[in-house]
């Protein structure tokens, strides 16, 4: 199958529902506050599976609790193809710019995933999870506040012929890069392309 047949398989999404990712990233002040602003092509669906419970979505800031995000490996992921860019590649990224509580967030942001080479949704099967290694190993949500923190999820294009940052590929869940993360630099240094995104709120008092 080619990827101008994929693409109908995998549409990016109506322009209804990228205006609601834009004005949702808008609202909650993730643009053009912790990330520069961008134009969405295509959705980016994200579900968790908690141990014991059915399946979350996320849904562009609903709140979950922490105990429906225990989980060890991340959530399965979803991307419509863009329509532009057949043969591109891209990385997910997750983090939380809250830290230490989002009204005092007078740290760098917390790194908590990074997938790279990632590929749209399967063309036979529009639903398919993706299954790549992470780049970054998934670190579960921690916030240190009643106020719920924004988790936020970007999908990134690749370049071409893209340059990881090595200290990001080998940290571990507790590395001290983690903390130390700088999203706007990040974007320029890996001259990665924003075209969509999520997100969802936990607090220290989000409940089931």
């Amino acid at each position: 199958m080619t990827a101008e047949q994929s693409c109908l398989y995998c549409p990016a999404g109506s322009q209804t529902r990228l205006d609601e990712i834009y004005q949702a990233f808008f609202k909650a002040d993730i643009i053009p506050d912790i990330i520069p602003t961008f134009i969405p092509t295509t959705y980016l669906d994200l579900q968790f599976q908690p141990l014991n419970g059915k399946p979350i979505n996320v849904t562009l800031g609903n709140e979950i609790s922490t105990l429906q995000t225990l989980i060890l490996s991340g959530p399965s992921f979803y991307f419509g193809q863009e329509v532009d860019y057949l043969n591109a590649k891209y990385t997910l990224i997750m983090f939380d710019p809250d830290t230490p509580n989002p009204k005092l967030n007078i740290l760098s942001s917390i790194l908590h995933w990074i997938v790279h080479d990632l590929l749209p949704c399967n063309s036979t099967n529009p639903r398919a999870p993706l299954d790549l290694p992470p780049n970054t190993m998934y670190a579960q949500p921690t916030p240190l506040s009643f106020a719920p923190h924004r988790y936020t999820f970007l999908l990134c294009r690749q370049p071409p012929n893209p340059v990881y940052d090595f200290q990001l590929q080998t940290v571990g869940i507790t590395g001290n890069t983690r903390p130390l993360f700088n999203i706007k630099q990040y974007l320029i240094k890996s001259n990665l392309t924003v075209v969509s995104g999520n997100f969802f709120l936990q607090g220290l008092n989000s409940v089931v």
